[in-house]
């Protein structure tokens, strides 16, 4: 289908101004030379270590074969310059405006998003062509094409600390995950959407058929390992408070002249989980529709 011209050509110059600042920080980074500490490059020479930060500012594209669920993580602290840190808050700006522009086009075309997400590149591409847009961004489309774009890597913010830090404390946190509650019109609704005629499918629709239309059903999703990072402050900030906790995927940007003192965490995340399951864990222990990773709770009719 096509795309109303004024969204597309919105995508199309949010992702050039993203590529721009994005080269634009990149740059200053080559030139400041600041001070930086990244997990996966530790036994790197620091213009190694330089070179994989910003491979990291600049990862946005689905590498070939990735899973569209996975997001690369790169774990690290980069002590900044106010004129750096202004660079790192411009490319956060264009990553949000981005985001808005492709949210526009979903909330526009919510049936169609998918295949809309599969021929952005096709659509962008002539509204460049017609405004005639530098030849590196249709360069870059044309390698790449917008429908390679891994967009939670695009538009996920730089975690940027502007008070003076005393140290950092990273830890993985392995054993969260999402609950999602589903009625059983709901999850009747899902695996009709599969095949209904699949003998396990069917089973499980056989199954829904026997429990109350009340019945509340919640949906799991084991999330990914997390990379915490616990700030400390060198002073309690207005509000009080005297550190912050924040999960990272990107390297922590600290307006500092050195880099804070910070621990060294293990370069994976442990097999175990690292904490306790939750005594009063309210789901019942074995999965009641395996296709769509939903269990009963423990008082099922409550």
């Amino acid at each position: 289908m096509s795309l109303d011209y004024h969204l597309s050509y919105q995508v199309a110059h949010c992702f050039q101004q993203l590529l721009e600042d994005l080269q634009h920080l990149c740059t200053y980074i080559r030139q400041e030379s600041p001070p930086l500490w990244m997990l996966h490059a530790q036994d790197l020479t620091y213009s190694q270590a330089q070179d994989y930060l910003i491979q990291a500012l600049q990862d946005i594209w689905y590498l070939t074969g990735q899973d569209g669920r996975y997001t690369r993580t790169y774990v690290g602290i980069v002590a900044v310059s106010a004129p750096l840190m202004q660079a790192a808050r411009q490319v956060n700006q264009s990553k949000l405006a981005l985001k808005q522009a492709l949210d526009a086009i979903k909330k526009a075309y919510p049936q169609a998003w998918s295949s809309i997400k599969a021929n952005l590149h096709s659509q962008v591409a002539a509204s460049l062509k017609q405004h005639q847009r530098p030849f590196a961004l249709q360069g870059a489309l044309a390698s790449q094409g917008l429908s390679a774009l891994h967009l939670k890597q695009s538009w996920r913010q730089l975690p940027l600390i502007d008070p003076p830090i005393e140290q950092i404390r990273f830890s993985w946190y392995s054993s969260g995950r999402s609950i999602k509650r589903l009625s059983v019109a709901q999850a009747h609704n899902l695996l009709m959407a599969m095949n209904p005629e699949d003998p396990l499918v069917e089973r499980q629709l056989k199954a829904l058929a026997q429990l109350p239309a009340s019945t509340p059903l919640a949906q799991v999703q084991a999330q990914a390992p997390l990379m915490r990072a616990n700030i400390f402050y060198q002073q309690a900030l207005a509000d009080g408070r005297t550190r912050r906790a924040l999960n990272v995927a990107l390297p922590l940007f600290v307006q500092m002249t050195h880099l804070p003192e910070h621990n060294q965490p293990s370069l994976n995340a442990p097999e175990a989980r690292t904490r306790k399951q939750r005594v009063d864990n309210q789901l019942a222990d074995e999965v009641f529709l395996p296709s769509l990773r939903a269990y009963l709770y423990k008082d099922a009719y409550r």
